[in-house]
């Protein structure tokens, strides 16, 4: 009888480092160098903290999915109305508030690349709330088959807790494409465009905070002792006095001088703002948002700028609430037993123009597209009673409550003129 393999734990392919942080290994791309630059999902948390376009992109549109909270229907369709089970519900997914979940949820898919929500319960056994926790903690447990069978969590102390899963939901937003019991960071498709945004950002700070220097060389007088406790002291004074922004564009004379060569700064220095910019619009891209949303309004007016917000709202924001509905329903129907009958909707945004979609109405009413009352009803309105109704006369020209419509097309084919004022064409009669 074949012996049984024992469920081990397994990482990705790509690790060569720490397997709890799942982290991999790049090789520096400096030619001659034997250098490389471990990259972890610490590192994406890091990126996350340290670039503001990064985690505003991410909050915004956490604020987005579900904006106006939650309802219930039955799986019919039908609104449940019943306030007191809706705010029961909303309580299990705030910590403390809804709007806090979503964005710590969306946060870990999008950063992390992976979900892991657990119920907490009270002393009579009934789930309170649905913790997320740090995929940072997580391993999983996979069967020689690649199935996962289990979750192993790690805190800072080194304790560990292993979980079946039964009692963990775990998701992606995307798959590893190099082993599928993994997700995928948003954040590897720019990963060395924000390492190089933080360097380019210290590199200013710095440009500041020494007042460029070198901004010259000073050559000192021939034969001085560098070695001498005074020679020292007066070149580290020198040095404070000429440092920092407080002292910049300061003169200074001293006996050590004996000639001031300036240095300029060079064209690679002002390619800080480009590099910023275009890191801006990699960031925004693999977070899909525009960077409109994110304050930077260059080349954005009215019109454009009120399009790309609904596209937005259309293309990104509505599939995360279908992809927070299935998760928080998958997870009310893992953990909840007596929800069953019921579905969780996020009610978002509504991008319709009203004034444009009025407009559309009428347009279609005059050209006889829409009736009245199907116009009142698409707008949540009561029927009129007597709806103006179409009627033919004798002479086959249409009129609605007595007054011709224009046909002025037909009549002018038939070479007719305004029986009334015998003009080829007459508003008020409609007939050319």
């Amino acid at each position: 009888m074949a012996k049984k393999k024992k469920a081990k734990t397994l990482q990705p392919k790509r690790k060569t480092t720490d397997t709890k942080t799942k982290g991999f290994s790049l090789a520096d791309f400096s030619a001659g160098l034997n250098e490389s630059v471990s990259i972890s999902i610490n590192t994406f948390y890091t990126l996350y903290r340290r670039n503001g376009d990064i985690r505003v992109a991410i909050r915004k549109t956490a604020k987005k999915i579900g904006v106006r909270g939650l309802y219930l229907e039955t799986t019919t369709g039908q609104v449940i109305n019943n306030n007191k089970l809706v705010k029961k519900v909303t309580k299990l997914f705030s910590i403390p508030t809804f709007l806090d979940w979503r964005v710590e949820a969306l946060k870990h898919l999008k950063v992390g690349g992976e979900l892991y929500i657990t119920p907490n319960f009270d002393l009579a056994n009934t789930v309170v709330n649905f913790q997320i926790l740090d995929p940072r903690t997580m391993t999983k447990i996979i069967d020689s088959k690649g199935n996962i069978t289990g979750f192993r969590q790690f805190s800072h102390k080194g304790e560990s807790r292993t979980y079946s899963t039964e009692e963990i939901a775990y998701y992606q937003y995307e798959t590893d494409n190099d082993n599928e019991a993994f997700g995928l960071s948003a954040l590897e498709g720019v990963v060395w465009d924000a390492l190089t945004d933080l360097e380019a950002n210290k590199s200013n700070y710095y440009f500041f905070d020494n007042d460029s220097v070198p901004r010259a060389v000073f050559l000192l007088n021939d034969g001085m002792d560098y070695e001498d406790e005074e020679v020292v002291g007066q070149i580290d004074n020198l040095q404070e006095q000429m440092k920092g922004s407080k002292n910049k564009h300061k003169s200074i004379a001293s006996n050590l001088i004996k000639d001031v060569k300036p240095l300029a700064i060079n064209n690679k220095d002002m390619e800080f703002i480009n590099q910023r910019k275009l890191t801006t619009e990699k960031v925004c891209a693999v977070l899909e948002i525009p960077k409109s949303l994110l304050g930077y309004v260059d080349n954005v007016n009215y019109a454009n700028g009120n399009q790309l917000y609904k596209t937005w709202i259309e293309t990104t924001i509505k599939p995360y609430e279908e992809y927070f509905e299935f998760i928080m329903n998958d997870v009310m129907a893992k953990f909840v037993l007596d929800f069953s009958g019921m579905v969780i909707q996020l009610e978002g945004e509504d991008t319709t123009d009203i004034y444009e979609d009025h407009k559309d109405q009428r347009e279609d009413v005059k050209a006889g597209i829409l009736t009245t009352n199907e116009v009142r009803a698409e707008r949540g309105l009561d029927p009129l009673e007597e709806e103006i109704e179409e009627e033919e006369d004798p002479d086959e020209e249409k009129t609605i409550k007595g007054r011709k419509k224009d046909i002025s097309i037909e009549a002018r084919a038939r070479g007719e003129t305004c029986p009334g004022c015998e003009h080829d064409y007459c508003p008020d009669c409609g007939i050319g």
